[in-house]
């Protein structure tokens, strides 16, 4: 698991918005934003541990941007914005926050096109849908690990152990890849 890579940037992503439209063409809600507060919670401790930290929220920064892919309308950042986004700050490691399971397949679409370009930059799930469901979000193969649970503080000692400062093993309700097989700690 040690890398002789030193992880220090890190950019968390909070993916767009997505609203049911009904087969009248009624959407069944408004669009809407909420914060990522959680990505601030594990920014801020990032922040507090001398790393670099970038936050996007794809909802709020493309709130205007719409797509509709029956039944849904998409809204927010698209998945090339991210990319180029990525390019620009080249960060270390990317989070992915991931509250609503009715986000996933945008999720592994954005996680699939980054991993595409930067197959190097390793790919972090957290969130409600990665808690409940690790190991079939660890069978995708453009994501390398999940954080379950809350992360504000595990996320850190997440970084220290990629980084060689304690092993892996002592990072709390991590998934990650061994030599092709899910484990967990």
């Amino acid at each position: 698991m040690k890398d002789k890579r030193i992880y220090k940037k890190i950019m968390l992503i909070s993916p767009p918005g997505k609203v049911y439209v009904y087969p009248d063409g009624t959407p069944a809600s408004r669009k809407h934003s909420s914060p990522p507060i959680g990505l601030a919670y594990i920014g801020a401790n990032l922040l507090q541990h001398n790393y670099e930290v970038e936050i996007i929220d794809m909802n709020v920064e493309g709130y205007e941007q719409e797509e509709y892919r029956e039944p849904f309308i998409i809204y927010g950042l698209n998945n090339d914005e991210i990319v180029e986004r990525v390019r620009q700050s080249n960060p270390d490691i990317i989070g992915i926050s991931v509250l609503f399971s009715m986000l996933i397949d945008q999720v592994y679409e954005l996680c699939k096109a980054l991993k595409d370009v930067y197959p190097e930059k390793p790919i972090i799930l957290g969130g409600q849908h990665p808690t409940g469901t690790p190991l079939e979000v660890m069978g995708q193969s453009f994501i390398d690990y999940v954080l379950r649970g809350e992360s504000d503080s595990t996320f850190v000692e997440f970084l220290k152990a990629l980084n060689g400062e304690h092993s892996i093993n002592e990072v709390k309700g991590l998934y990650y890849k061994n030599n092709g097989r899910i484990e967990n700690t």
